[in-house]
């Protein structure tokens, strides 16, 4: 039998910001039952008062501040920036593969700036600097790229090894980034650090929100 906690607990675990606002008290709970009790009767196909969804509410609350209190940092034990980061997507192909490797074995970029290439099934993203405009666009001309997007910079965080075993760690960063209205253009990480690619302009703000 479906009981009231469980739709409340749906209902607040589907929309990513509605747990945030409970568990800092952002939320208004009487008007956010009130909105949701239609959703709530026609689930239980039964009456249900405000102050019921109120109080179930209010339990929510109370169990995550439990998890909330055990862990109230990014979980990074150093941050680093970079700036004048570019990002183009090529279609994974047969083609593309080979002016990639290519392009590695002919090393140009090595010494020169910031450079890395990530392999998806489908796609494979290219983040360099400014500095290797030219010769990205030399290697990779606009006709074999699907996406070419410039303005960015790079929040760089290093993990300590108690922070990847966490297993809401990413969750939780990428929350926090989101719940600021920062917008995330990649992620990528290896064992020890994890890199987020935002647009410049968010850089600041960005850090800030990891650090506090």
């Amino acid at each position: 039998m479906i009981k009231l906690s469980d739709i409340v607990s749906e209902i607040i675990l589907e929309q990513p910001f509605l747990e945030e606002a409970i568990t800092y008290g952002y939320l208004n709970l009487t008007a956010f039952s009130e909105y949701i009790q239609p959703h709530i009767e026609k689930k239980l196909e039964k009456d249900v008062s405000i102050h019921a969804i109120k109080m179930a509410l209010s339990r929510y609350q109370w169990a995550e501040n439990q998890i909330k209190n055990t862990h109230t940092t990014s979980g990074f034990t150093k941050i680093s920036t970079r700036k004048d980061l570019n990002i183009i997507t090529l279609a994974r192909t047969p083609k593309n593969l080979d002016i990639v490797r290519q392009f590695l074995s002919e090393k140009k970029y090595i010494g020169k700036s910031f450079f890395t290439i990530i392999e998806g099934i489908h796609e494979i993203d290219i983040v360099f600097e400014d500095g290797l405009i030219s010769l990205v666009q030399e290697s990779f001309p606009k006709h074999l790229q699907l996406l070419m997007v410039s303005g960015l910079g790079l929040i760089s965080g290093e993990l300590s090894e108690s922070e990847i075993v966490r297993p809401w760690l990413f969750y939780t960063v990428t929350k926090r980034l989101a719940f600021h209205s920062i917008n995330i253009v990649q992620v990528l990480s290896t064992y020890h650090e994890l890199w987020i690619l935002v647009r410049e302009e968010d850089i600041k703000k960005a850090v800030l929100v990891l650090m506090d």
